[in-house]
């Protein structure tokens, strides 16, 4: 079943804004896990590009170009960190 995690929402892992949250615990369950973001600037959003990188998982930075999401799916368990750059 896929769907978005409300900040606070009964049953959330996100009880902060994850830019002020120390992070989440994804259940074991959750075969897959979807990240959205978006640059802080509104200029010419169709020329915004995007790196990603799953630390604990990913080798390297991935260059998705204007895509501003990334999927995985069935991640170990373990502690990873998602970083972007804009």
């Amino acid at each position: 079943m896929t769907r978005s995690i409300a900040v606070g929402a009964e049953g959330s892992p996100l009880s902060l804004p994850p830019y002020l949250s120390d992070g989440m615990e994804i259940p074991y369950g959750a075969n897959m896990v979807t990240f959205e973001f978006a640059a802080m600037s509104y200029a010419a959003p169709e020329r915004h590009q995007y790196r990603y990188m799953l630390m604990g998982f990913d080798p390297d930075w991935i260059t998705a170009g204007d895509n501003n999401s990334a999927v995985y799916t069935n991640l170990d368990p373990g502690t990873y960190t998602f970083r972007v750059r804009g």
